[in-house]
This record gives structure tokens, sequence and C-alpha cells, in this order.
């Protein structure tokens, strides 16, 4: 007699983080803007083939509102690792 949880095991899969999943991600109002990306960066290495534009529109709805976002709108980045440099 085959129990549950065998059976469950070998049906089930493990449950993959989606794109959609980064909305999620916020900068929180007192926490630095480093620390918001070093979260942020965390969040998309779970997420298998995620577009570049989908997680730099994640990023930029999940900042706080501050000088580094206005500089954004104003000289935006082509690409994660150029937005990253600029952290830095």
């Amino acid at each position: 007699m085959q129990t549950f949880s065998n059976h469950v095991d070998g049906v089930c899969k493990p449950i993959v983080a989606m794109s959609a999943s980064l909305h999620n991600v916020v900068q929180g109002e007192e926490e630095g803007l480093r620390q918001y990306m070093t979260g942020f960066e965390k969040a998309t290495l779970n997420i298998p083939d995620l577009h570049p534009t989908v997680a730099m529109q994640a990023l930029l709805i999940g900042l706080c509102s501050g000088k580094f976002l206005d500089t954004l709108y104003v000289d935006p980045s082509s690409n994660m690792d150029e937005i990253c440099s600029r952290v830095a």
C-alpha cells in the first residue's frame, strides 16, 4: 500500500520562484540601498531564465523614493550590472 507521503514525493515537483515574486522584494523605509540590492540580487538567483528587463522593472518598483531612484529615471541604466555599479 502506498502512503500519502510516498505518493506526494513521486508527484510533486520543487517550487520554483517566478519573476512575479520579485515584486514582493521591496526596500524598507529604514533599509539601506546596498542592503536592499543584496536581497534583490539573492532573490533573482532563484529565478531561472529571468529576463533582464523584468528584473530591472521589479527593482525600480521596489525601490523607495529618493535620490538613487530619481537618478535612474533621469539617466536610465541599460542593464543590471550597470545599476549595481552605480550603487557601489
